[in-house]
């Protein structure tokens, strides 16, 4: 078993490029292991943190998942195949022990984009605050998702 981290750190932008060390993954299935965010805020205050983080991994965009979303506060309904992720209520939140398979079959470039969404004011799935917090919102720092696969063979 290999392991594998995708580290995106959100500094003024939800949707961010990451890039692997190596050349890339070849892998025919991964398997989501675990998770952590992270999230700042203006000392003393208590800013709304969301409940829930959708993330877009490009290489990921499939019919693997997918999300049935409430009627937001314009009339639509969103639409999102991200992997959803719970979030404490809390600055930080870290999951493991979970076991989530996704079919890959095929090469994960060296480069990837990660997109980070969270629902906000009129509950509209949009990007994730980052940048400077308030004090009525925290902005998302930091967001890594644990990955395993089995090392079969150059493919």
């Amino acid at each position: 078993m290999v392991m594998f981290c995708i580290n995106a750190r959100l500094v003024d932008n939800a949707k961010v490029k990451c890039r692997f060390s190596g050349l890339g993954i070849n892998a025919q299935k991964i398997v989501l292991r675990g998770y952590s965010v992270a999230f700042a805020k203006v000392s003393g205050s208590t800013p709304f943190i969301p409940h829930h983080l959708f993330i877009d991994i490009d290489e990921m965009s499939s019919n693997q998942i997918h999300n049935c979303l409430s009627e937001q506060d314009d009339g639509n309904f969103p639409h999102s195949n991200a992997i959803v992720l719970p979030v404490e209520d809390d600055m930080a939140t870290i999951q493991f022990g979970m076991n989530i398979p996704f079919e890959i079959n095929k090469r994960i470039q060296k480069e990837i984009e990660v997109h980070v969404k969270s629902f906000g004011a009129g509950h509209v799935l949009g990007d994730v605050p980052t940048g400077t917090p308030t004090a009525t919102i925290a902005t998302c720092k930091n967001v890594c998702l644990y990955f395993s696969y089995d090392w079969v063979a150059n493919f």
